[in-house]
């Protein structure tokens, strides 16, 4: 099987699905194959390949329109019960988001470092510098398109997770380390957060956190229709004393997210699924994984044509 992602280099898109399935899966891939595995994101939607046989293990539906379902799928679970009934796949299907699974690794325990860390979504990390706003909260900050292994260590290490990253929340709460979801940005997709939420017993209610643009990105944005017409050179100038313009703004506007993030970090109220629900997914997950072994040792996971 060869595995089938979403390109960004964010945590959990390649980095995530690259770095678990040959952990867990290490005879089982090839990148030859014309079989895909499909694993962890949101990746059931209308960008998925029509030909190549498919094996659907924890992805959920989102994003890009509503995936249909064929003779090329082998379902051995989804992410959730939102994704099972959006596909009109059986409910038994729902189990929970793949990237679980890192319970099965076996990962040492890393000393608590962080009373707090932030990860932003990585759409987010490009609006404002998150960094120096996690250092103005006292919090740390994790980096969404950092190495696997360094966001990892940074879960472990703290003892609460905020997060607007879907996959933060979703290692945190495998490896037991108390989270808060929130939301900063209008681009966070929620159906994906309920789906994964109800999969483990919980219910999403994000709280609201002030996001900010940089001042030269709001700068570019209001003056775009403008400076198109103008040549490059002038443009750049107005850019220039907009972003100047602006920068008071996006200080005063920064601040408010430090003051409300070191808020959240004192006074919230922390998620985490409970041992029994967590066990019992990660059972059925590892379930699954021994079916879809056995599956490809028999040659039912072959295409059509081989």
């Amino acid at each position: 099987m060869k595995i089938y992602y979403c390109p960004l280099q964010n945590f959990g898109d390649r980095p995530l699905n690259t770095w678990l399935w040959p952990q867990l899966l290490p005879t089982q891939l090839c990148d030859e194959s014309q079989t895909l595995l499909v694993g962890i994101g949101s990746l059931l939607n209308t960008s998925l390949p029509r030909e190549p046989l498919k094996v659907i293990f924890g992805a959920g539906a989102g994003y890009y329109g509503q995936a249909q379902p064929d003779a090329t799928w082998r379902v051995y679970c989804v992410r959730g019960p939102l994704t099972a009934r959006a596909l009109g796949l059986e409910p038994n299907l729902a189990v929970t988001d793949g990237a679980v699974l890192v319970r099965a690794l076996g990962l040492p325990a890393q000393p608590k470092t962080h009373a707090a860390a932030y990860m932003p979504h990585w759409n987010s990390a490009r609006h404002a510098d998150w960094q120096q706003i996690c250092a103005a909260a006292g919090l740390h900050f994790i980096d969404p398109s950092a190495g696997v292994e360094r966001i990892v260590d940074d879960i472990q290490s703290s003892q609460l997770v905020i997060t607007e990253a879907l996959h933060g929340a979703i290692v945190a709460d495998a490896l037991r380390v108390p989270w808060v979801p929130v939301k900063a940005y209008r681009h966070i997709f929620e159906f994906k957060w309920r789906d994964w939420c109800a999969s483990i017993g919980l219910a999403y209610h994000p709280v609201r956190l002030p996001g900010w643009y940089q001042a030269s990105s709001v700068a570019e944005k209001l003056l775009g229709l403008t400076t198109g017409r103008l040549p490059a050179r002038l443009s750049a100038r107005l850019v220039q004393a907009a972003a100047h313009l602006a920068a008071p703004v996006y200080r005063y506007g920064t601040g408010r997210s430090a003051d409300a993030l070191g808020r959240l970090a004192q006074n919230a109220q922390p998620l985490l699924s409970s041992d029994q629900t967590i066990e019992r997914v990660t059972a059925r997950l590892l379930e699954k994984l021994e079916r879809l072994k056995d599956d490809f040792a028999q040659g039912r996971l072959r295409p059509a044509e081989a």
